[in-house]
């Protein structure tokens, strides 16, 4: 007779593995492996356990063992974290980090958020732009987006970036009393973007 221990597990979207000890009655089979686990974010602890049960079964049939009899959990579950955007909760998403530079000398860095990253791959279902953050890390400017644009089959976004630049001294004083004008982000300045999407 089999036993399994389930010691863990862990999901990257909807992929993750059940880490499980199987052992026999006799203490003569004992073996650990990560087996595979899918999970939506709709799932309770409940739902999970059973995942989690049917995985490992199907995963010893198939390698030419019997289901487990008895069957430990040694940890707790706990439901599959969403997003929450605005009071509704996001499930199946995933963040997608870039560092895009900016080009064509309009101050646009274009933030690729298809699978491959770079526009010939799957668009996500939506595009959660409240989430967007686009940042250029400098220590001599402020940069700041202006506006920001999805494509219309979501594979990039377009984010404008501006800049503001402070010199020292009476001129930079001037500039803060005046009100600086914002200026284009030179071509090739580095942007680093992160937003929430649904897959």
């Amino acid at each position: 007779m089999l036993t399994a221990y389930y010691l863990g597990f862990a999901v990257t979207g909807v992929d993750g593995g059940v880490a499980v000890v199987i052992r026999d009655s006799n203490n003569v089979f004992n073996f650990s492996t990560i087996v595979p686990l899918t999970v939506v974010g709709t799932d309770t602890d409940t739902t999970i356990e059973s995942r989690i049960s049917s995985s490992v079964a199907a995963f010893l049939i198939t390698n030419g063992l019997s289901a487990p009899s008895l069957e430990y959990f040694l940890f707790d579950t706990q439901p599959v974290p969403s997003m929450q955007i605005s009071g509704v909760a996001k499930t199946g998403g995933y963040l997608v980090s870039a560092s895009p530079t900016v080009a064509g000398g309009a101050g646009v860095a274009r933030f690729y958020v298809d699978s491959n990253g770079d526009g010939t791959g799957t668009a996500p279902s939506e595009v959660e732009v409240s989430t967007l953050q686009a940042v250029v890390i400098n220590t001599t400017a402020a940069y700041l987006p202006q506006s920001v644009t999805v494509d219309t089959n979501r594979k990039y976004i377009d984010i404008k970036m501006g800049f503001l630049s402070f010199s020292t001294g009476l001129a930079g004083l001037l500039n803060v009393i005046t009100g600086a004008s914002v200026g284009n982000a030179a071509n090739g300045t580095t942007v680093n973007c992160l937003v929430y999407v649904k897959k």
